[in-house]
Order: C-alpha cells, then sequence, then structure tokens
C-alpha cells in the first residue's frame, strides 16, 4: 500500500509517452510512497518499447513503476485496468500525450496533506494548451480554457488531470464505450448516487496538452463532446433532452429560412436583427459558442438517432483490459 497512484493510458503515441513520462520523473526524486503505473494498450508503434527504455534509465529507488501491455480496448478499459493494479490510497490519471508541468507533484501532495483521511475526494487539475496554432489558441482560450478548464472558478473533472480517493474507484469504475468523455461519466455516476465526496480544484496543478489545431478538428472535438455529453444526460442521469433539443434547433433552423427567404424584402434587416438576437441569446459568448453549441447539438441528436434504432447500448459492468505483459521496476526500499 502506497500514498499516491500516478497512471499514463497510451496507445500509439510513440511521438509523446516520452516526454510525457520525464516531465512526471523529473518530479519524484524527493518524493516517496508514490507509485507509477503505465497501461500500453497494445500499441502498433514504438510506444511500449520507448515507455520502457524511459523507465529502465531512470535512477531513483524510492519509486515503483509498473508497465503493463494489455489486449487492445477502449480507455475506460485501460483505466479500469491500471486501477485494478494500483495499492495508493488516492490515485490520479495523466494523458500520455501531456506534459506536467512543473510543481505539479508539489502542489498535490500539498493539497493531500490537508485532506482527512476519512472522506471521499475527486480532485480537478488544470490544462494548458501547448498548441502554436492560432485556430488552436482562438477556440481554446475563448472557449475551452475559460469555462472548462479553469479550476479556480468552477469545478471540471479533465481527463488529461484528474484524481480520485482508491475508495471511490472501488465504488464505481469507467464505463465502456466512451471516445471521449469518459471521466464525466464516472462523475455522474457518483453525483447520480448522491455519494458523499468533496471536490477539490488543484488549480496550480497543470499539465500542458496539445489540442486541435484546425477548425474541422475542433468540430469534430465538439460533436464528440455532445454525443458522449447526451448519453450521460439521457442514460446515466436519466434526463428527457429530446424537447429541449428539438426546439434549439427548430429555433436555428426557422432563423436561417428567415434570412433566407426575406433578403430581398424590405424587412430583410428587422428579419437579420432578430435573428442576430436569437443567436447571441442560444449561444451566449458569441459566434465562437454558436459554432460550439450547434456542434454539441448535431452530436446530441446523432446519438438520440442511434438510440432510436436501437444501437447504442451502455453497459454498466465493470470491463478492463486482458494483461499480456508485464515489467515492474525499482522496488520500493522495505
Amino acid at each position: 500500500m502506497c500514498r499516491i497512484s500516478i497512471i499514463f493510458c497510451m496507445y500509439n503515441e510513440e511521438l509523446n509517452i516520452e516526454s510525457a513520462l520525464d516531465s512526471f520523473l523529473a518530479q519524484v526524486s524527493s518524493v516517496s510512497d508514490l507509485e507509477l503505473i503505465v497501461v500500453d494498450n497494445e500499441s502498433s508503434d514504438r510506444s511500449y518499447e520507448i515507455a520502457k527504455a524511459t523507465l529502465d534509465n531512470f535512477n531513483c529507488k524510492s519509486l515503483r513503476a509498473d508497465l503493463y501491455r494489455i489486449g487492445h480496448c477502449s480507455l475506460s478499459e485501460s483505466r479500469n485496468f491500471a486501477i485494478s493494479k494500483s495499492q495508493g490510497e488516492y490515485v490520479f490519471f495523466i494523458d500520455s500525450d501531456a506534459v506536467v508541468c512543473d510543481g505539479w507533484l508539489e502542489e498535490v501532495i500539498g493539497v493531500l496533506d490537508r485532506c482527512d483521511p476519512g472522506k471521499d475526494y475527486i480532485f480537478s487539475g488544470r490544462v494548458l494548451n501547448s498548441s502554436k496554432s492560432s485556430v488552436s489558441k482562438l477556440f481554446f482560450e475563448s472557449m475551452v480554457k475559460q469555462n472548462f478548464c479553469d479550476a479556480s472558478t468552477s469545478f471540471q473533472v479533465i481527463g488529461a488531470n484528474m484524481g480520485f480517493s482508491a475508495n471511490l474507484l472501488s465504488n464505481f469504475h469507467f464505463i465502456k464505450g466512451y471516445t471521449r468523455g469518459d471521466e464525466s461519466a464516472l462523475v455522474a455516476q457518483i453525483f447520480r448516487d448522491n455519494y458523499e465526496v468533496q471536490k477539490i480544484n488543484v488549480p496550480n496543478a497543470v499539465v500542458a496538452n496539445q489540442f486541435p489545431d484546425s477548425l474541422a478538428s475542433w468540430l469534430v472535438l465538439f460533436f464528440r463532446e455532445g454525443f458522449n455529453r447526451e448519453k450521460i444526460d439521457h442514460q446515466i442521469l436519466g434526463k428527457k433532452t429530446m424537447l429541449r433539443l428539438i426546439t434549439w434547433f427548430l429555433a436555428l433552423f426557422l432563423s436561417v429560412c428567415l434570412v433566407y427567404f426575406s433578403l430581398s424584402s424590405s424587412l430583410a434587416w428587422l428579419s437579420v436583427i432578430s435573428v442576430l438576437f436569437l443567436l447571441i441569446f442560444l449561444a451566449n459568448r458569441g459566434y465562437l459558442w454558436l459554432v460550439y453549441y450547434s456542434t454539441k447539438l448535431l452530436g446530441r441528436f446523432y446519438y438520440m438517432l442511434r438510440a432510436l434504432l436501437g444501437r447504442e447500448i451502455i453497459r454498466l459492468d465493470r470491463i478492463q483490459g486482458v494483461e499480456i505483459c508485464h515489467h515492474s521496476f525499482f522496488s520500493c526500499p522495505d
């Protein structure tokens, strides 16, 4: 048994896993009571070999590190597998394509020192965008970071930088079938069951992650977020969102039709102004938010279509990957 388990789950991350592990390992030299678990999801590239070499070259006897290779499965299943191998009182997840910023581990330990051992916790760190693309910066800075990654103002668990009490993860688990948002689905289960849990933001525990660098990739990202959000609302939380979504889409459709058919009329300016006010109301944050919400709405409707056709089935039982091989590094001193 140790105090903290740090988990990296990877699939075809040969370009990122070395920097991800190095950025974390650089912070552990003076820290004990810590374990590192790296799970390779049967990558087809050299991710496993690179991770093995990185861990093998690291010289620190106070850290136990385990590298597992499992049969190919979803990220949720990989995380469940890692949890089953962890021994920490607290479990933290970091994306394998992220870079752990200086001071991350110190901030986390400082927060844990103030925690009550008799209570369960969910921890949310902060994510910075490391992409140099102007498109990525525009969308990320004006939408995602402000509302979803600013841990100092609101609580939002972010998959690239999050933690849980081990006791929570023994009662709840990541659900199979989420291409994105598996952490949101996990938290939704916890809140749905009114489980007593403390939520802690750790705004100075920061990781840097590269976000999409083109408008098309951003739209795909929003679509997936909308799809998975609807799945969580409908299948886990039992919310009835069909009427709301239909109303929003009808409003947008009628607004477009109104502008199109009235441009040649004397009332065109009035129609345009009315539509602008409607779009501002729906979007709330300006034209970028309109793109964001509209794309997420498409994802939600696509989910509902699949559900109506009986093609979307959620499995709430615990599912995890199957181990293929395992390497252990650095035996902790007795």
